[in-house]
């Protein structure tokens, strides 16, 4: 959770993709990259704001978006 408009820490994101690895019983025992992507972030992206928009620019493969509710900000990717 993160105080609305807030900035943090400069420097540079990694998106890993890919899938989990799983057991006989569906446990999670691994993980295989598909992809990574490096997003460059700021001074002018160190928001939420900023961070959805550089992840949506990158082309990774998800989208990232900000949700506000009463406690802060969080950032969602789907």
């Amino acid at each position: 959770i993160h105080a609305p408009g807030a900035a943090f820490r400069t420097g540079v994101l990694t998106l890993r993709l890919g899938r989990d690895v799983l057991d006989a019983g569906g446990n999670i025992t691994g993980f295989t990259e598909a992809s990574a992507v490096d997003i460059p972030i700021d001074g002018a992206d160190a928001t939420l704001a900023g961070v959805a928009a550089k992840i949506n620019a990158a082309g990774a493969g998800v989208t990232a978006r900000v949700i506000a509710d009463g406690a802060g900000e969080r950032l969602v990717m789907t």
